[in-house]
């Protein structure tokens, strides 16, 4: 009999032989992905839907939630369209860059924030086949964030926001000085006029 050693280092190599192609192919298959993310005609192609998306979300009739007219259900077929191509983007690019760890999907914060958007589409486009998820209805009054995809697809913004955010421990103090400023025209103002102006618009009818 073998001992067994051999018969572990004889079971790794089976399974390493019959896991090889597969693993080959998935990194292949990453490869590409991966390549296609980085063109492009692929970046414009996401822009240009987040601007489809965003526009479809401005002419949304707010009277009209059930979507009742011709061109809501319209609009709302696009709007599934455009969620599910944002959720068939977030699982490829997961599956091209990995999930968790170093230069990562999860690794950059924008990245993050094009996820909890995506999550949220999605749980409204659930809410709206009527799962039984009713109180996710809510969620569409979030589905202006969809805009913010811009911000993480153009490095330009986000270099701007990021620099904003950067500045505003810096603004704090610009800001404390305003806040004191327009205190002391409040209390000056109130001196001065000393309730003249109370009622100054109200209509001799009470409107």
């Amino acid at each position: 009999t073998l001992p067994s050693s051999a018969v572990t280092a004889t079971a790794l190599s089976v399974l390493d032989d019959a896991l090889s192609p597969a693993l080959t192919w998935f990194f292949r298959f990453r490869s590409a992905l991966k390549l296609l993310m980085e063109t492009r005609p692929f970046e414009y192609f996401i822009m240009l839907v987040i601007v489809a998306n965003v526009v479809c979300l401005a002419a949304m009739d707010p009277l009209d939630p059930d979507s009742k007219t011709q061109r809501m259900r319209i609009i709302g077929y696009f709007n599934d369209a455009f969620t599910v191509v944002f959720v068939v983007e977030m699982c490829a690019r997961m599956i091209a860059e990995g999930i968790f760890g170093k230069k990562t999907y999860f690794s950059s914060n924008w990245n993050c924030f094009d996820a909890i958007i995506t999550i949220l589409s999605l749980a409204d486009l659930i809410a709206a086949d009527g799962s039984g998820l009713g109180s996710v209805k809510s969620l569409r009054a979030l589905r202006g964030l969809r805009a913010l995809r811009l911000i993480s697809s153009l490095k330009d913004l986000r270099y701007i926001v990021s620099l904003l955010v950067q500045c505003i421990p810096m603004l704090l103090n610009v800001i404390a000085l305003l806040l004191f400023v327009f205190l002391i025209f409040g209390i000056v103002g109130v001196q001065l006029f000393q309730g003249v102006m109370r009622h100054y618009c109200v209509t001799p009818s009470g409107r």
